[in-house]
């Protein structure tokens, strides 16, 4: 059930397969071993017989071991203890109606702000902060893990990862794969994507989530509900996927004409609301913020300047800057590496050549830092590595675009302002889902002038499944938003932190 837009421009493309290179390196090496030993088996959610499927015990061993590496790059939720329990326990009661409740199902609550789940094959499911700010009711996350399992229950895990292996068979890992092993994952957008769904196995997924809805007592009209909230993520019902992929329209309409037309579930949404309370909303900005031209990331405790035409989006809560004129795209995160020089070593490793290597001191401690080319599939990728020795990490800062007129020098010059942060700069506060009891009958946007959000209107108006002009009943509760939001582009002036 992967939310992220697959309409994308040439700028936004070139981000995303370097972002799913540097997201999933470690990851597409388990792949292979699924070319080996399969066998015919009967499908358990399906009936079916299926050639060239894994056995049970092979498919639970490479999930498994997929979700070690995902593990090791995702990062899991551990301040929302009661979400994290209502997860598991949701969970644990539609795994248990599918037709492999034996497998040893997990359900992990990922610090992620993108609206989010997917599934391993074996039986690990995953669901992101950002999804759960989003729902409403217990039955809406409900039908979510009803749709992860029922990929899982069909095998559809394993059959995307054959295609991944086979297509790793034929190409081969890029040169970037190698060279930047140390690199960590900036979102759960790229692993959704990886392991996104075929058009009927989505709407296989949708008709077997209905029959595990049913059986664990969830109003089945739930489902319909998260996709039309999905739908509207995407700037309008039908624009979210292109034609390989069924629209949630057509989902919704599918779910409609199996269940009937009765107007909705029925659950209390107060216990669901009461636990994602003062939960997190949107990109950290502990984890990296943009303000006054500089790129400030708070919990390392630094900051770079950059120029005044590049801009910073967030992906996975990461803030990353961005040159779309030159397609360029800059990413910072804490190395592995034990120095400096064993970070570039690491880079460097596989006869790949330097480009202006240079090595030296900023701010007193060791620093390093050079570029190279190199080829993924057909497109040429131009990239930049630096690492410098800072309060005790080892930052490594990476730049790459498939553009030959890269700014190479101007990313040197990124690098080489490299500062302390200031006090001031790291006291941020992040952005939570706060409840408010509404004290008079009156429309959302009517409410939201009076108590504004860190967040447009639009944004509480999708969290609440509402339009702006809907009438709130008095006594009704509502999510609004408060925190710093590090996306000035989405305040009203009035609301800059």
């Amino acid at each position: 059930m992967e939310s992220a837009p697959s309409r994308r421009n040439g700028g936004e493309r070139a981000a995303s397969l370097a972002v799913a290179m540097l997201s999933v390196s470690r990851f597409l090496a388990i792949a292979a071993l699924l070319v080996a030993a399969p066998g015919c088996s009967r499908n358990p959610a399906t009936g079916r017989v299926e050639a060239l499927v894994p056995k049970q015990p092979e498919e639970i061993a490479l999930g498994q071991e997929a979700a070690l590496q995902i593990d090791e790059s995702v990062v899991v939720l551990d301040e929302a203890e009661r979400a994290t329990t209502l997860l598991d326990r949701v969970g644990s009661k539609i795994a248990s109606t599918t037709e492999r409740g034996d497998l040893p199902w997990t359900f992990t609550l990922v610090d992620d702000p993108e609206p989010n789940a997917f599934a391993l094959p074996g039986g690990s499911i995953y669901v992101t902060r950002g999804l759960m700010t989003y729902l409403g009711r217990e039955s809406e996350l409900a039908a979510v893990l009803a749709h992860e399992c029922a990929h899982v229950a069909a095998r559809h895990g394993v059959r995307r990862l054959q295609r991944i292996a086979n297509q790793q068979n034929r190409n081969g890992r890029s040169s970037l794969e190698v060279q930047l092993p140390a690199v960590n994952q900036i979102g759960t957008k790229a692993l959704a994507r990886l392991l996104e769904h075929s058009r009927d196995e989505e709407l296989l997924a949708d008709e077997l989530a209905l029959r595990y809805i049913k059986r664990a007592n969830y109003p089945a009209l739930a489902l319909a509900d998260v996709l039309e909230m999905l739908g509207t993520l995407h700037g309008g019902p039908g624009l979210e996927h292109p034609g390989t992929h069924p629209t949630t329209v057509r989902r919704r309409a599918l779910i409609h004409r199996a269940v009937g037309r009765a107007t909705g579930s029925a659950d209390d949404d107060a216990g669901y609301l009461a636990v994602i309370d003062g939960m997190r909303f949107g990109p950290d900005p502990r984890q990296g913020y943009f303000k006054d031209d500089h790129f400030v990331h708070p919990d390392m405790g630094f900051s770079l300047r950059l120029p005044e035409h590049w801009t910073v989006e967030y992906r996975g809560g990461r803030a990353v800057a961005k040159n779309l004129a030159s397609d360029t795209y800059l990413v910072v995160s804490e190395s592995r590496a034990e120095s400096v020089r064993a970070g570039m070593n690491e880079v460097f490793l596989r006869d790949v050549g330097k480009k202006d290597p240079w090595e030296g001191q900023l701010l007193g401690s060791p620093a390093a830092m050079a570029e190279f080319s190199t080829v993924h599939g057909d497109r040429p990728i131009h990239a930049f590595v630096g690492f410098i020795e800072f309060d005790g990490k080892i930052i490594q800062v990476v730049a790459f675009s498939s553009s030959a007129q890269w700014p190479a020098k101007e990313t040197r010059e990124v690098f080489k302002s490299f500062a302390a942060a200031t006090s001031a700069q790291k006291s941020v506060d992040p952005m939570r889902i706060e409840l408010m009891e509404v004290d008079k009958t009156a429309t959302l946007a009517e409410i939201y002038k009076e108590s504004p959000s860190s967040v447009p209107l639009q944004v509480i108006a999708r969290i609440n499944h509402l339009d702006p002009g809907d009438e709130v009943v008095a006594g009704r509760k509502l999510k609004r938003v408060r925190g710093f939001n590090p996306d000035f582009k989405s305040v009203r002036p009035g609301l800059r932190p």
